[in-house]
Order: structure tokens, then sequence, then C-alpha cells
């Protein structure tokens, strides 16, 4: 092989593995498990989830107070005691939130730019695929949401 043809092999190879990680990022293969999951939410809420196309997104995590993570899991019947437990045992409370800036259409078919703010508290520093049940978009977990789709 002369030095041409190596040059050429190399080149090519790069190609193909940077085609297959651009192929990949598009994809959605490194996306941080809460966006994915706020996306998922998110999907089911649209009256057309194919046509779903995100644009951007911010993360952030904070530390809060135990007082906050209990107002937070109030909803679900958490009580202090519950809260110090699942602090002693896996850490500090921690919100975690993502804002999503997406096209989708309205209900004409026409696509319009939005915008979802999907948070999360979990007692860890890291967000947990567990904490979906507390996953909020736009102030309302699956089952909030589902019930202001009933009441209209």
């Amino acid at each position: 092989m002369n030095r041409m043809s190596a040059i050429a092999l190399v080149a090519s190879g790069l190609l193909v593995v940077g085609g297959a990680t651009a192929g990949a990022v598009g994809l959605g293969l490194f996306d941080p498990a809460m966006l994915k999951s706020c996306e998922g939410v998110l999907r089911q809420r649209l009256l057309a989830p194919s046509q779903y196309a995100r644009v951007d997104y911010r993360m952030s995590s904070t530390p809060i107070s135990i007082d906050d993570y209990i107002r937070r899991l109030a909803w679900v019947g958490a009580q202090p005691g519950d809260a110090d437990r699942a602090i002693a045992q896996y850490g500090e409370p921690t919100l975690f939130e993502v804002v999503i800036q997406f096209d989708a259409p309205n209900a004409f078919g026409t696509p319009i730019r939005q915008r979802a703010l999907c948070d999360a508290v979990d007692t860890s520093s890291t967000f947990s695929s567990s904490s979906d049940t507390f996953l909020r978009v736009d102030e309302k977990t699956h089952i909030q949401w589902l019930v202001s789709q009933v009441r209209g």
C-alpha cells in the first residue's frame, strides 16, 4: 500500500466514524436521562407527537431544602419522616430543571415554536429514571395533566 492509499483509507475511516457519531447525536443517543424523560412526557401531551422537533434545551440542578422537598412531594402523601429516611439513605434533595424549546404543530397544523419547563426532585446529585414519577412538565405531573384533560 503506498502512502496516498494509506492517507485515503484513514480519511475515509474518519468520515465513516464522524458520520456515525453525528448520526448518533442527531438521534439523541447521547442525550441526558432527564432530557429524554422530559421529552417522553412532553410528546404524550402533543396533538402530533411525531412532528415534535427539539430546537434547544438548557439543564440545571440546584440543591433544595428539606421543606421544599416535602412540599414538592405532598401530592403523593409524603410526610416529613419519609423525606428524612430518603435523605439519610440516598442524599440531599436536588431540583433538576430542563427548559426545552421545540417546534410542534398547533390544532390547525401550523408549526409553532414553544417552550416547556420540566422539573423533578430527587435525593441524588444526578437524575435517575426513577424520578419520572415526580417529573412535572409546565408544573403538572402526568396524573395532574390527565385530570386536567378530563375536567377540560
